[in-house]
């Protein structure tokens, strides 16, 4: 019974840690979407080739790169954040995926910037709820539900 109470114990440390990040990170994202916007041009958009070279192998990865400018007040900035998705999600092994991307923003194109009030460097042409937030806190919850079944449970077959 020790080992249901030490594992039961352990979920709910796991699923704790789940819910507190989840809740954490989607908090930092709802601000974002509150961010004021302003009128902003594409300067260049273009794929980005990366290869890695390792003994065994070599594997080629295609980045899509748009970089933008757009003004708040007086000062004029650039950026090239699309979006606040991690490195490895806007990265691709298929080129075409990459280029259809760079084709939806040709240089000159007029877009629509958001902008950290606070720091209006920080800036994103898309900014979107995270995905899978809620399944991954509810994930987090029966994690922590199931830990403490587990410790009835072997309480009560004490």
């Amino acid at each position: 019974m020790p080992f249901l109470i030490i594992f039961g114990a352990c979920l709910i440390v796991f699923g704790a840690v789940y819910v507190i990040s989840t809740i954490v990170t989607k908090r930092s994202f709802q601000g974002t979407a509150n961010w004021p916007k302003t009128a902003g041009q594409v300067v260049r958009a273009f794929v980005y080739r990366h290869e890695r070279r390792t003994p065994k192998e070599t594997s080629i990865t295609y980045t899509p790169v748009v970089e933008y400018a757009y003004t708040v007040g007086e000062q004029r900035y650039t950026s090239g954040k699309r979006d606040f998705a991690p490195y490895d999600c806007a990265t691709f092994t298929d080129e075409r995926k990459a280029r259809e991307i760079v084709a939806a923003f040709p240089a000159g194109k007029a877009v629509t910037v958001r902008y950290n009030p606070v720091v209006p460097a920080q800036a994103a042409l898309k900014v979107e709820k995270p995905k899978m937030h809620n399944t991954v806190l509810l994930f987090g919850v029966a994690n922590v539900v199931m830990g403490v079944l587990m410790i009835v449970l072997a309480v009560v077959l004490l």
